[in-house]
């Protein structure tokens, strides 16, 4: 994973970074904002970056800012009003693919040492709300088409069904790998 191309890669996400720290493909001229779609996959691959390869100051200045934009919106909610952005940040699934969701932001906090931070608590918060009896959590939503092979979202592992009520045991070990990082519960 460290070579020429991959280091190539690197380089030019940190030329694409927007100036409010993420990332968007929306190429028109009026566009402002990154899109937490778009921009947790960068920062995600910068951090593995570092983490494999070392950093340098403009590496580490790119994901403190990504981070940042992370952190000022709590990881889901809105800066202004501080209302949701929007329901499906809310909804957990396993495996994110690219969709975003509060574990995909816990995930992100957890690489980037910054779980602790107190912006990260509504998000810690409401994955606290969503326990089961028991101690499980279960998908709210589902990316994946696992039966069929000609589906766009086809997947050749199944990764667990799409319940409010039914636990989920991959993302039930996610879900409590960063509670227990946050220091919510001991296991």
């Amino acid at each position: 994973m460290v070579d020429e191309q991959t280091e190539y890669l690197v380089m030019k996400l940190l030329g694409w970074q927007w100036p409010d720290g993420g990332w968007n493909c929306d190429k028109r001229p009026e566009a402002s904002h990154s899109s937490f779609w778009e921009f947790w996959t960068p920062l995600r691959a910068l951090l593995t970056w570092r983490e494999r390869a070392g950093s340098f100051p403009a590496l580490d200045a790119a994901i403190e800012k990504s981070v940042q934009l992370f952190l000022q919106k709590r990881l889901f909610l809105r800066e202004s009003s501080g209302e949701v952005m929007q329901l499906e940040f809310t909804r957990l699934s396993h495996p994110s693919y690219w969709n975003y969701d509060i574990l995909v932001g816990l995930d992100l906090m957890l690489l980037a040492d910054r779980l602790s931070d107190p912006h990260c608590k509504p998000a810690l918060e409401m994955l606290e709300s969503k326990i089961l009896p028991g101690g499980a959590f279960c998908a709210e939503d589902k990316q994946f088409q696992a039966s069929n092979p000609a589906a766009w979202h086809y997947s050749p592992m199944d990764w667990g069904s799409k319940s409010n009520y039914k636990m989920n045991s991959w993302l039930t070990v996610r879900a409590l790998s960063f509670l227990k990082a946050a220091g919510k519960i001991t296991l």
